[in-house]
C-alpha cells in the first residue's frame, strides 16, 4: 500500500526515478546482507528486502498504468484523425461523439496518437449522418473537460 500511495505522488517518470531506483537497490542490499550471514538474527534483513520490493513493484504499477492515461496535448489546434467508436448521442445543442484519436499532424509531420477522447459536433445533418466506425478528420485543440470549481473531479476520467 505505500508503495502504491508513493507512486501516486510522483506521477511522472522523469520525478520517479530515483524512489524507484533506492527501493530497488535496498531490496537487494538487504537480500545480499540476509545471504551472506544466513543466521536467525539477521531475519529482519529478509523482512526489510521483501518490504522494498513490495514497495519497488507497487510504485512500479502504479507509474506504469498512470503513463497509460496521460497524455499532453498540444496548445495549438492540430489536424486529427480519429474513428468513431460509439453511435453519437443527441444533446441539447451538440452531438456527442466518442471516439479514437488514432494520428496528428503538427509541423513536425504525423505521428501516432491511439487515445480515447469525447468530441462535440455541431447538431448538423453532416453530424447525424455520421455512424459507428466512421473515421473523422477535424481541425481542433483538444482540451480536458471542465469541472464544476471541484478539485480533481475528472483527474480518473476514463473512456
Amino acid at each position: 500500500m505505500i508503495g502504491i500511495s508513493a507512486g501516486d505522488g510522483w506521477s511522472s517518470w522523469d520525478k520517479a526515478w530515483l524512489p524507484l531506483l533506492f527501493s530497488l537497490l535496498a531490496a537487494i542490499v538487504f537480500f545480499v546482507l540476509h545471504a551472506w550471514k544466513h543466521a536467525y538474527a539477521q531475519r529482519h534483513f529478509f523482512g526489510l528486502a521483501v518490504f522494498f520490493i513490495f514497495f519497488f513493484f507497487g510504485q512500479f504499477s502504479v507509474l506504469l498504468s498512470l503513463r497509460f492515461t496521460d497524455y499532453s496535448w498540444s496548445k495549438n489546434e492540430e489536424a486529427y484523425s480519429a474513428v468513431l467508436l460509439d453511435v453519437p448521442e443527441e444533446k441539447e445543442r451538440s452531438m456527442l461523439c466518442r471516439v479514437l484519436v488514432t494520428h496528428v499532424r503538427d509541423s513536425s509531420g504525423i505521428r501516432p496518437v491511439n487515445r480515447k477522447i469525447l468530441l462535440y459536433l455541431s447538431k448538423d445533418s453532416a453530424s447525424r449522418a455520421i455512424g459507428l466506425k466512421d473515421a473523422l478528420l477535424f481541425y481542433a485543440r483538444v482540451v480536458p473537460p471542465a469541472n464544476n470549481g471541484n478539485p480533481n473531479e475528472f483527474l480518473e476520467f476514463n473512456l
